[in-house]
């Protein structure tokens, strides 16, 4: 099955944080094909600026992290785009009282529903909303 990353398992991949180790080898180990929305590229390049902007990352490993991002898409990706289906199926679900939802993991989820892929996070809210929606789904352990 095609597998769908969402922002939480981009970045460690391109920054050293606890889950790097885990989800650089769970995604090594992997056979299908991974997919990357464009929301989760973008998701993915604010998180490593917010991290330059705080202090957490110094300006040239900010700057390698992003480098690291372009090289990884290009190498092991397939970048995809979002449809204005996706966003108006966003904003049918965003008006559900429960669970929340926010906007991007919205969109993730109509999109990863639309094209049947399985869903590859670190966010437990997000896993709990597509099992709702019945989505398939994954948190690389």
């Amino acid at each position: 099955m095609t597998l769908y990353l969402d922002a939480s398992v981009i970045v460690p991949l391109v920054v050293v944080e606890p889950r790097s180790q885990v989800v650089t080898a769970w995604l090594d180990a992997r056979g299908e094909p991974i997919h990357v929305p464009q929301l989760a590229v973008a998701e993915a390049a604010s998180a490593i600026s917010r991290r330059r902007r705080m202090r957490e990352l110094t300006d040239e490993d900010g700057e390698r992290a992003l480098a690291m991002l372009d090289n990884w898409l290009a190498d092991a990706a397939t970048v995809i785009d979002h449809e204005p289906a996706d966003i108006v199926e966003a904003g049918r679900l965003v008006r559900r009282p429960l669970p929340k939802l926010l906007t991007p993991d919205a969109i993730h989820l109509a999109t990863c529903r639309r094209l049947g892929f399985r869903l590859v996070t670190a966010d437990a809210d997000l896993t709990e909303v597509a099992d709702l929606l019945g989505i398939e789904w994954v948190m690389p352990e």
